[in-house]
């Protein structure tokens, strides 16, 4: 092949010098830019550095103006703190000198807390000792077996609480629903002191203080089982709705009882009926306490109103049965209600006692409990 004309060569020539001029206008022109670029990061640098530094300097100027605010408003809170404290004692000397000149004109008000603390705790223990033992409630005997001192002093306490009354006792709440509920069994055991008859002032007066004790304190179970007791054993069939009521109460604050199951029973039994009271009765023994948390349960006394409640319905078989669970274990508060029962006539039990089958079952335990209380057997 034939080598280049020189006019090829010469157009050749000035094609590459043409392309060497622009790739060094690129280079001069990346340089440029380069330069550009750089002096551009300058300046937002600069920029950025003076504008975080004027920041800085502003936070700083703040945090002067806010220490100062603080130091300003920590002395005027000193200053107030100051005031206040000397406020505060020159009350307390005017209280103190106020105090001492009712002391001297009233002796009796410069002691008033000590002196019912004192008053609330005698009559307490008096209380605890005779009438709010676990073995006392339930019990209409208590009143016949205090000494006529002891009376006395309870109706001599009885007066100072009722002067007590009249101010805020707020601040001994439970002390005093404590106490009203000693006097409602105070009053509930007299009203029955009398073999003969029933007191109706004194139920009423222990219904009264039954009542107050669970308005100024905490409500009670225990406390409406007490009322209702009373009610229920007064022979009136006019107070057994409420008793009923009542004790329909205490299952709604403390179900897992037998007590309250035990004084409804009664009166199903008394109302002759006698499905309701052996339902319940039942549900009495499946309860795992007598009243309280604390108390043991009370089968023996489930077992026998069972018995009569299943005597009023004709199944001697099935009363006796639980008749004789009852008297497992010879208790003297079970063996004076089983006797008063058989003193009654037309009491169920008595279908147990006439009946040819039964009568000797029935004998038979009569004359267990008076071996255990030292009774000459009849």
């Amino acid at each position: 092949m034939n080598g280049p004309t020189s006019v090829e060569a010469a157009i050749l020539k000035a094609q590459f010098d043409y392309l060497e001029r622009r790739a060094d206008d690129l280079q001069r022109l990346a340089s440029i830019l380069l330069l550009f670029s750089t002096l551009f990061a300058a300046v937002a640098g600069i920029s950025t550095y003076l504008n975080v530094n004027q920041a800085v300097e502003r936070a700083g100027t703040l945090a002067e103006s806010a220490e100062k605010h603080f130091s300003d408003a920590r002395s005027r809170a000193d200053s107030a703190l100051e005031r206040l404290d000397h406020m505060l004692s020159e009350v307390r000397a005017k209280a103190d000198d106020e105090i001492a000149e009712i002391r001297r004109e009233f002796p009796m008000f410069g002691y008033m807390n000590h002196v019912i603390s004192r008053i609330l705790a005698e009559f307490s223990a008096l209380l605890d000792q005779d009438f709010l033992s676990s073995s006392s409630t339930g019990r209409v005997d208590l009143f016949n077996q205090l000494s006529p001192e002891k009376r006395q002093r309870v109706f001599f306490y009885e007066k100072s609480v009722a002067a007590l009354a009249m101010m805020d006792m707020r601040a001994y709440s439970d002390e005093m629903s404590r106490i009203y509920r000693g006097l409602g069994l105070f009053f509930g055991s007299r009203a029955y002191s009398d073999a003969n008859r029933v007191s109706e002032s004194d139920l009423e007066r222990a219904v009264f203080y039954f009542e107050r004790a669970n308005r100024v304190g905490t409500e009670s179970a225990a406390i409406y089982n007490d009322m209702a007791f009373f009610m229920i054993d007064g022979r009136r069939p006019e107070l057994w709705p409420r008793a009923e009521e009542i004790l329909r109460r205490s299952l709604d604050l403390l179900d897992n009882q037998q007590r309250a199951r035990l004084e409804l029973s009664y009166i199903f039994v008394k109302r002759r009926d006698y499905s309701a009271a052996e339902q319940i009765a039942r549900e009495a023994l499946n309860r795992s306490s007598w009243e309280t948390g604390n108390d043991p349960p009370r089968n023996d006394k489930m077992h026998y109103n069972c018995a009569c409640a299943l005597a009023g319905l004709g199944r001697l078989d099935e009363a006796v049965v639980h008749l004789e669970q009852a008297f497992i274990d010879i208790r003297r508060d079970l063996c004076d209600i089983v006797r008063a029962d058989l003193a009654s006539p037309d009491d169920e039990i008595q279908k147990l006692v006439t009946s040819e089958l039964h009568g000797p079952s029935v004998t038979a335990i009569i004359k267990r409990c008076d071996i255990a209380f030292g009774r000459k057997p009849a």
